[in-house]
């Protein structure tokens, strides 16, 4: 770990207040009264310091427990080690659950003696002497780690407090952290018997939480994002804690995220997910003691029914049967799922939940939960039993929900009998997101509710109202604190902008405090991470590490940590940093879009227009700019204003390319649950998800006219469905018929995609009289297998609609969402008024070429949910 460069000690700074290099001129009678002063100044600031770790405003509040007199312990002196750490030594037997529990103890109190003394060494350059409990009490001063035989002799326990908490007390010549253990009747570490930390077993980890405190109170160390570039380690000769008494626990049970990847740094083992989460997010106090398993969409593998059972699946529009789906209205079904949870209990038959490959297994029932969660699209069926409970007209987010809330309903009733002590996981989501009226649900129900707005857009009043009332109202139906699964990649995938919400967190937990069980952070999907180091660290690390922090304890100093955070890290590049980020906070969550949101996806017109309009990133470029010439270069803060300061370039060139004449609109594709049945009205329930685009003139820059054709598009597993609006002021003619006429030269649409990178691309072209022509690279003799196509008119309102599906299959891509293709759509509008032909040419996207298939003008096509 490298030392942080622009650091001034303490010591240094008092004597050049006290006379600096004039000191040794002084005569001695004034230096004999200068040391006196020097002397009782340090000794006061040296206290003040000392008991700064125990109100530092930018650390989380404690619980301080009675007053402990005495003097400061110091455990290194001027460089030395002054302390020993015990802690307790390996049980010789684990044969019962008490031999466990030992075993568990002894293991990772050694593994925060470890790091106590890795990064006291590191700060001071003294290194700690570790012994076990069965050696003899050293003389001087000891650090008790752990439940052991000497930290019961000084009655130091944590037994009492609440999973993860930990005690710290210091008094004569000890320091004693002791972490809360599972008690005999907690059922520890479901289905995990190793002692390796991950966040299934934080219930165990109450003395690592507390020598993490520990090391950040009264050592100065600070992980702010992982690797070694994040962490913060200053100098000190001396380390002390002042004679005290103070305990801490978590606020939240649930505090995990999928956030820990971190591509292209130095360190090469960031990019590993897995191994990242295991070493850094203790530091961040990542953690589950919920006994509540993470889980979501299964049983992922159903469809081993299908056969046998096909009335068990949804039923689509069009008469066919969906086998990736379950039908939930159909009392079968039911007995189906359960039976699967019997036999996996039973007889450990994974099959029903492993996933497509058949290799792994997905989200399976637990030691204490069952998943109740339908795959990852809408829910949908049209089967005599759903019909009575979807309402496919009904608002986006409750069109399934009384068919959902039925279903886990009588599946908790069931299994309260067939698996009683289990609870049952339920994660509203999608479209059966909202709580029915009147709705309880039988106590074994837990509740993990998904915030489709996205964890940044709760900025906006009316989502964060809206998200409060979504948890309020699940949380009457059984009183059970429900968990939150916060997206933090919404709406991160439709800007590079690296925006900063900590306060949105935070005012989120204090209006819904009490009925909360914890948060699932749910990251990844914001363009750019791929290639940015450090991916979506890079981006929001200052909100994800004051997130975990309001996770621990809701009244946590956002305002504070955010001062400590860029005086520590950045140096004299501080102020300029500092004011970066106020901006990028006040900004996004203080300025309120014009237009209210109506899902997570948000218009970059919003980003660019309102959030940071030009004015506003010029002062960012700036304050980046001031921020890297104070730093300086080949060294550490530079380093760090360079992590951040990579993010934000990325955005900025987000923001010319916007405001650019040559600026383009990408084609947002909603994932749907089934594909629209074709009949060319663009009427089915799916279209209202869908983003609707207007088409500007292709030939003239004169945007503010009326646009005349409209146009969506959505998907599912097996394709992309488009649908376009054409509106005219004069009857519209068609002349071709056949397959593969020259359709485009008729009234008509065209589609151009690419789904690669290369310029290669398909067209299909649909005329008023549904008249098909499809091609690729200009070749006509190319023909698509499976596409459909639907065009319905209406002269007397002067319009007619066109819907066409293009099967992914043919265009050689795997369905999944952000996937990314490029295309454009125009539409070519022909009519006879008064014996003369009109023509005129619309464009999605247009750089005023005469060719339709102009590639520079093929604007992203991406797949979202």
């Amino acid at each position: 770990m490298e030392k942080h460069e622009h650091q001034t000690s303490r010591l240094e700074k008092i004597s050049d207040f006290f006379g600096g290099s004039n000191f040794m001129k002084l005569n001695n009678y004034q230096m004999y009264w200068r040391r006196i002063s020097l002397c009782l100044v340090m000794m006061v600031l040296g206290k003040v310091a000392v008991n700064a770790g125990l109100n530092n405003p930018a650390l989380n509040k404690i619980r301080l427990e009675k007053q402990v007199n005495g003097s400061p312990i110091d455990f290194v002196k001027n460089g030395k080690a002054n302390a020993t750490v015990i802690i307790p030594a390996a049980p010789q037997t684990t044969e019962d659950k008490t031999g466990k529990m030992s075993r568990v103890n002894a293991a990772m109190a050694e593994r925060a003696a470890m790091d106590l003394v890795k990064y006291v060494k590191a700060v001071s350059g003294a290194e700690l002497k570790i012994i076990d409990d069965t050696q003899a009490l050293p003389k001087g001063n000891v650090i008790l780690i752990g439940e052991s035989r000497y930290s019961r002799e000084k009655g130091v326990s944590a037994a009492e407090l609440p999973l993860e908490g930990f005690r710290i007390q210091a008094k004569d010549n000890y320091i004693a952290i002791v972490g809360r253990l599972p008690g005999e009747k907690e059922n520890f570490m479901p289905g995990v018997e190793s002692t390796a930390y991950t966040v299934k077993n934080s219930a165990s980890m109450g003395t690592l939480f507390g020598v993490y405190d520990f090391l950040e109170r009264f050592c100065g160390v600070r992980w702010y994002y992982p690797g070694e570039l994040g962490c913060y380690i200053p100098e000190r000769r001396d380390l002390s804690v002042p004679s005290c008494a103070y305990s801490d626990w978590p606020e939240f049970t649930k505090r995990t995220a999928t956030i820990w990847k971190m591509n292209h740094m130095e360190n090469k083992e960031l990019a590993n997910s897995h191994k990242t989460r295991e070493a850094f997010s203790p530091f961040f106090r990542a953690g589950d003691s919920s006994y509540i398993d993470w889980g979501v969409h299964s049983p992922r593998n159903f469809k081993v029914h299908f056969k046998q059972h096909p009335e068990c699946f949804s039923l689509f529009n069009s008469g066919e049967r969906d086998p990736e789906y379950p039908c939930y209205g159909n009392p079968k079904t039911l007995e189906l799922m359960l039976d699967d949870v019997k036999r996996y209990y039973r007889d450990k038959d994974k099959n029903a939940f492993m996933k497509k490959e058949g290799k792994t297994v997905w989200c399976p029932p637990s030691a204490t939960r069952i998943i109740v969660s339908p795959p990852d699209k809408p829910v949908h069926c049209s089967c005599e039993y759903c019909r009575k409970w979807i309402d496919p007209s009904a608002p986006y987010f409750k069109q399934a929900n009384r068919l959902m809330a039925k279903f886990t309903k009588d599946f908790a009733l069931a299994a309260e009998k067939e698996f009683p002590g289990k609870k049952i996981l339920y994660v509203p989501y999608s479209n059966y997101v909202e709580c029915p009226d009147g709705l309880q649900f039988p106590e074994n129900v837990v509740m993990m509710l998904c915030l489709t707005f996205g964890a940044g857009n709760l900025k906006e009043d009316h989502a964060r109202q809206y998200s409060g009332k979504l948890i309020s109202e699940w949380f009457a139906t059984n009183k059970n604190p429900l968990f939150l699964w916060e997206y933090a990649c919404w709406p991160a995938n439709n800007t590079l902008l690296p925006y900063q919400y900590p306060q949105t967190i935070q005012r989120l937990y204090r209006e819904n405090r009490g009925m909360l069980g914890g948060s699932f952070i749910n990251g990844g999907g914001q363009p750019g991470t791929d290639t940015t180091p450090g991916g979506e660290w890079a981006y929001f690390h200052p909100t994800y590490y004051n997130w975990f922090r309001l996770m621990w304890n809701n009244d946590y100093d956002v305002d504070a940590s955010m001062d400590e955070y860029c005086r520590l890290m950045y140096g004299p590049a501080a102020p300029a940093m500092r004011e970066l980020f106020n901006i990028l906070s006040q900004r996004w969550e203080q300025v309120k879009w014009q237009e209210k949101l109506s899902y997570h996806q948000v218009d970059p017109a919003k980003i660019h227009r309102e959030t940071m309009p030009k004015e506003q990133v010029n002062k960012l470029k700036s304050l980046l700019a001031e921020a890297e010439n104070k730093a300086g270069k080949d060294n550490l803060t530079r380093k760090r204003v360079d992590f951040f300061g990579n993010a934000l370039k990325n955005f900025f060139a987000e923001s010319d390319s916007f405001h650019s004449p040559d600026n383009l609109t990408a084609l947002w594709v909603m994932k749907v649950a089934e594909n629209p049945v074709l009949d060319g009205k663009i009427s089915d329930p799916c279209w209202k998800q869908a983003k609707e685009y207007s088409l500007q003139y292709a030939y003239s820059k004169d945007i503010d006219k009326v646009r005349r054709t409209r146009m969506k598009a959505v998907w599912t597993d097996s394709g992309i469905t488009f649908g376009i609006r054409a509106f005219t002021h004069f009857p519209v003619t068609g002349r071709y018929k056949e397959h593969d006429d020259p359709i485009y030269n008729d009234e008509s649409i065209e589609i151009f995609i690419a789904p690669g990178d290369g310029y290669n691309f398909y067209q299909v072209a649909v005329n008023v009289l549904n008249g098909m022509y499809d091609g690729k690279d200009r070749d006509g003799k190319f023909n698509f297998k499976g596409i459909k196509t639907a065009v319905y008119v209406r002269e007397d309102l002067n319009w007619w609609t066109a819907e066409v599906f293009i099967p992914f299959s043919e265009l050689g891509v795997k369905p999944e969402i952000g996937l990314e293709m490029k295309g454009n759509i125009v539409r070519t509008n022909i009519g006879e008024k008064n014996n003369k032909t009109r023509t005129t040419v619309y464009r999605l996207n247009t750089k005023y070429r005469s060719s339709h298939a102009d590639y520079n003008a093929f604007a992203p096509i991406i797949l979202v949910e």
